[in-house]
């Protein structure tokens, strides 16, 4: 994850592929789809930044 105010790396995700990504006016989470390819089952995933 990349801070667009300073264009510094803040962190790595250890999640998988995620897409059509948003984050919260707080920048405090981010929420984005992610796809099974077993079973092709699509999930909401949100993450909370400490």
């Amino acid at each position: 994850m990349w801070n667009l105010q300073t264009a510094e790396l803040e962190a790595t995700l250890e999640h998988e592929k995620m897409s059509d990504l948003v984050v919260s006016s707080d920048d405090k989470l981010l929420a984005g789809i992610t796809e099974s390819s077993e079973n092709q089952e699509s999930k909401i995933q949100v993450l909370r930044r400490p």
